[in-house]
């Protein structure tokens, strides 16, 4: 049974673009939520004058449908109004799910309905990174953003392969980027000598490395030198998952007023042979250390595949990464 608006105030923000967004899943929604409080995201111009309607709408709560991409783009219209934000649903209706996999329960007409028919949720507090301008749950520069240019160019290569296609979707295609093009790549590149190197320093108040329960080992003064030498990938996160329910960052909750560094230098070898510990987070360890930090800056001698959120953004030499004051609210149903 539909409510009347007047008894929530919800608005649902779909990406029109996103596969999942199925006609099927356009009705059931539209039978639980009035039409004008949904909104179909094709743009960035879109997502934008969303946003923008959603805030001054002063709506209690907006949940988002579509990937990672999707939610963080919105995340970022919202916050350049500079208006308050309202609470944050998100929809497993994309790719990676890294912000579903904290609080949906995976099934999105559940979550939907849990709030609209029972006005039941609890919530997720959780802050963001900014850096370029932007603001975000997770980013990182070498091998993870490597995998998905990986994954970008195979997904491409196998377009109109009746046979790849189905294989490439979601995680079946992460696999095959990482198991059939990155990671021979990377063994490649170390057994001929051609290695990266980094150099990551504590900007902010005192820092910390931690171990696999959140404890802290070592402690870094401002301007101190954190991390310098052979590095395959630094990566930062206020959130725990990286998506498809893979769990990198297991200390990113446990510390108020800091966000989770990941420097890995180890062997990734020993990490594909516990690839089941470093998908539940539980491998922090020597040459995969886990580091809490407000603001540090990243510099490799090269440049590096950068991601923002499981989405592409070139490369860089030089990022910095800084805790923001924003913070978001999620709706949580699990």
């Amino acid at each position: 049974m539909k409510r009347e608006l007047g008894e929530y105030n919800l608005a649902v923000v779909l990406n029109d673009n996103a596969k999942r967004v199925t006609p099927q899943v356009r009705a059931r929604i539209h039978e639980l939520v009035p039409e004008r409080s949904i909104f179909y995201s094709r743009s960035l111009d879109d997502s934008s004058a969303i946003a923008r309607k959603v805030v001054d709408a002063r709506y209690d709560a907006v949940f988002t449908g579509g990937g990672d991409g999707t939610v963080i783009q919105f995340i970022n219209d919202m916050v350049a109004t500079h208006a308050p934000l309202p609470a944050l649903g998100v929809l497993p209706l994309g790719t990676g799910n890294a912000l579903a996999s904290m609080v949906s329960s995976g099934d999105y007409l559940h979550d939907l309905e849990t709030y609209v028919l029972q006005k039941q949720a609890d919530f997720q507090h959780i802050g963001l990174l900014q850096s370029e301008g932007r603001v975000f749950p997770f980013a990182g520069l070498g091998i993870d953003a490597r995998i998905l240019n990986d994954y970008v160019h195979i997904k491409k290569r196998y377009a109109e392969n009746r046979v790849m296609k189905p294989l490439l979707q979601g995680l079946g295609g992460y696999l095959l980027a990482s198991f059939g093009r990155t990671i021979p790549q990377v063994v490649g590149d170390a057994m001929a000598g051609r290695r990266t190197s980094v150099r990551v320093v504590n900007r902010g108040r005192l820092a910390f490395r931690a171990d696999v329960e959140g404890s802290p080992v070592e402690e870094f003064g401002p301007g101190q030198v954190i991390y310098q030498g052979e590095a395959h990938m630094v990566s930062a996160a206020t959130a725990p998952y990286y998506g498809h329910g893979m769990k990198i960052f297991p200390n990113s909750l446990r510390h108020p007023g800091y966000f989770e560094l990941r420097i890995v230098f180890g062997s990734i070898a020993r990490a594909v042979a516990k690839l089941g510990t470093v998908w539940k987070g539980r491998f922090v360890e020597d040459g995969f250390w886990s580091v809490m930090a407000e603001d540090v800056s990243v510099e490799f001698d090269r440049d590096m595949p950068f991601q923002i959120g499981g989405d592409a953004h070139g490369l860089r030499k030089n990022v910095q990464f800084t805790l923001s004051p924003t913070r978001l609210r999620l709706l949580r149903f699990i």
